[in-house]
């Protein structure tokens, strides 16, 4: 008997986390249910939401892109690329709210985030 009380467990095998945390399993997986019934049953809702997300998450790195390419500069760095790929960045997330007026607002996701993938591939390889 130890002083302070049974020894310490240090089992740290996934059946034994598993077995502790079992709860955590559950209601992630009782979550993911509610998410995709919400899905299932109200898309409209739910492609606005997710284009929004995704826009905004490419406003934020096109941000973070040029704010890279502005301390690069500042480093004598190669700086252009950084440029390049925080504009497009932008600009693809605006798209959508951009292209609203004209109905087109959520066609243009895909293929925003198809050349978004496509140049910032691009300038992160070169």
């Amino acid at each position: 008997m130890s002083l302070f009380g049974s020894p310490p467990d240090f089992d740290f095998s996934l059946s034994s986390t598993l077995k502790r945390n079992w709860w955590i399993v559950l209601a992630r997986g009782v979550l993911g249910l509610i998410i995709g019934f919400v899905a299932f049953f109200f898309p409209g809702p739910t492609l606005l939401s997710l284009v929004t997300l995704f826009a905004l998450y490419l406003i934020i790195d096109g941000i973070f892109a040029i704010i890279s390419a502005v301390r690069a500069a500042r480093h004598q760095q190669d700086w252009g690329f950084l440029t390049f790929e925080g504009i497009v960045g932008i600009l693809a997330g605006l798209s959508p709210w951009l292209a609203r007026p004209y109905g087109i607002g959520f066609c243009r996701p895909p293929r925003s985030l198809g050349f978004y993938l496509r140049d910032a591939g691009a300038s992160r390889g070169l």
